[in-house]
């Protein structure tokens, strides 16, 4: 499975999995409307391709529906479209999602290590 499949599949399981993840108490489609204002008020900080993506991000709430199978699917299939050499990424939601225990195995070990990784770029004052 490509690189692409599993970091949208990463980012599914967060998705599916918010609660575990997010440090405050807030539900994922609350999340998302929040991050989707900042972005539109930032979106000139944005490199021209992303603020066109931005609008249809928005639009379809795409942060939201990769909690669900359908949207991991939609958004590789997206993708694959976009990217001529990622078409192998139309059949990446079903391989992924055939393996989910293991990815989700694997993803719960990887997220500590992402969290300490941010906070120190964030402590060296790496961040945009």
């Amino acid at each position: 499975m490509g690189r692409g499949s599993v970091r949208c599949g990463y980012d599914h399981l967060l998705a599916r999995n918010f609660a575990d993840f997010h440090v405050a108490a807030e539900p994922l489609p609350a999340f998302a409307q929040r991050l989707y204002a900042l972005l539109h008020r930032r979106r000139q900080e944005l490199p021209p391709p992303l603020q066109q993506v931005l609008y249809y991000m928005r639009r379809d709430d795409w942060l939201t529906n990769y909690a669900q199978p359908a949207g991991l699917e939609r958004a590789l299939l997206g993708l694959s479209r976009r990217v001529p050499a990622a078409a192998v990424l139309t059949t990446g939601a079903a391989a992924f999602l055939a393996e989910l225990p293991a990815y989700q195995a694997d993803f719960r070990e990887f997220w500590p290590e992402l969290r300490a990784a941010v906070e120190a770029e964030e402590w060296r004052g790496n961040t945009a």
